[in-house]
């Protein structure tokens, strides 16, 4: 089963997120994948692991659906926004506010 969703954030129509996960087969022998990434640029490692406030990053919240690091999927996560913003100089990570924090 696979999903796949565009839409704009709230107060924000310039920002659209995508995902898409795909399951492999109940005898794959791998395990969860994550190619995420922001403006057409791949991370190298999972750039969402925080978000806003609670701390809580993209591999929690797959965690949460049930899509543990052991299980065999393949999800993607791609961000399109005009100003991303990243926490360090190797852009490793971007900084994900929560909708409170929008002006």
């Amino acid at each position: 089963m696979a999903h796949r969703h565009a839409s704009p954030a709230p107060m924000a129509s310039s920002i659209v997120a995508e995902y898409d996960g795909r399951w492999l087969s109940d005898d794959a022998d791998d395990r969860r994948h994550i190619f995420a990434g922001a403006n057409w640029s791949p991370g190298l490692k999972n750039p969402f692991r925080s978000f806003g406030h609670t701390g809580e990053g993209l591999e929690s919240m797959l965690r949460e659906q049930r899509v543990g690091g052991r299980e065999p999927i393949v999800f993607m996560l791609h961000l399109a926004h005009p100003r991303v913003e990243y926490t360090d100089r190797a852009k490793s990570a971007i900084v994900v506010a929560d909708g409170g924090d929008e002006e």
